[in-house]
């Protein structure tokens, strides 16, 4: 009968360490695919946070290469208008101070006009951007929480092993 448990005893224990060795295996190919998520994760978020930062620069030049843009030809145009009405004025001589008031709003209305459109352009762009500092906050919490994961795995211990096999089955 000593014979007989000790073959039994024999294949038990291996099985035990070939079952430990499989786990061993499973676990840290788990642990290096997450590592190498995680890896590729920051690698994203770096290059969303330099895009970011480059699409703020771009976004920043447009706005003042716009700016000027209006500027000059709102200047323009105000010039130009003002010389007509200056000359028109010089050649009539006799204007009353409601006509001059009429005259003044006139060439008012055409940089009142440029400044409500430039300001509906700083809303536009300033949407964009908080739509684009959103997305890279999410991607830094995303990280954070694979991060977080990653260093709790080795705590875990043998439930650990338990839930990445789990976890495994279940692919995110």
């Amino acid at each position: 009968m000593e014979f007989l448990s000790q073959s039994f005893l024999f294949p038990a224990v291996l099985a035990f360490i070939v079952g430990a060795a499989i786990s061993a295996l499973f676990f840290m190919a788990r642990m290096t695919k997450l590592e190498r998520q995680n890896a590729e994760l920051t690698v994203q978020i770096r290059n969303e946070k330099a895009a970011l930062e480059r699409a703020g620069a771009e976004l920043d030049n447009r706005f003042k290469l716009t700016a000027q843009e209006a500027l000059a030809k709102s200047a323009e145009s105000f010039l130009q208008l003002a010389q007509e009405k200056l000359k028109a004025a010089q050649a009539d001589g006799a204007h009353d101070m409601e006509k001059r008031s009429k005259a003044i709003e006139t060439l008012v209305e055409p940089v009142k006009k440029q400044l409500e459109t430039l300001s509906q352009s700083v809303e536009q762009i300033k949407g964009t951007d908080m739509n684009l500092r959103a997305e890279v906050q999410a991607l830094s919490k995303e990280t954070a929480r694979l991060v977080g994961a990653l260093r709790d795995l080795p705590r875990k211990g043998r439930g650990g092993s338990i839930s990445s096999k789990a976890s495994s089955k279940n692919p995110v």
